[in-house]
């Protein structure tokens, strides 16, 4: 660059006029929030109910926790529970002897499949479908 060269690419006044809303008439931002275990800032978002989401790569995000069978000594396995607000589901089965997580997932009838968790099909959480 020139020593007589001006390093800033746009004006402040620029930035701001940018920045706001017509609609709402207020300035607007972008929040980011810094994921450390991948080193990346991931943007947050509101979802359509008002809950504060993260948009990146981790799908299991949205469940919250439901349910816990952490009784092993009948089958070996604890079991874990989660539900997103939408009623998809998922159910990871932690394997104690082989230290090993799988994963069976589903759209409706959670109750049902949480009952009936021991003989559901559990895999890798890469080759189940996350709703």
């Amino acid at each position: 660059m020139a020593a007589n060269q001006n390093p800033i690419k746009h004006t402040s006044q620029a930035i701001d006029n940018w920045s706001f809303d017509e609609d709402f008439a207020v300035r607007t931002v972008e929040l980011l929030g810094h994921d450390p275990v991948a080193d990346v800032l991931r943007r947050i978002a509101v979802s359509a109910n008002g809950q504060i989401i993260t948009i990146g790569d981790d799908p299991l995000f949205p469940f919250k926790v439901s349910d816990i069978d952490d009784d092993e000594t009948t089958t070996g396995y604890n079991y874990y529970g989660y539900l997103k607000n939408s009623g998809a589901w998922y159910i990871m089965r932690e394997d104690l002897d082989n230290k090993a997580y799988r994963y069976a997932t589903g759209t409706t009838a959670y109750p049902t499949n949480w009952t009936g968790r021991v003989a559901l099909s559990y895999d890798y959480l890469s080759n189940v479908t996350i709703s």
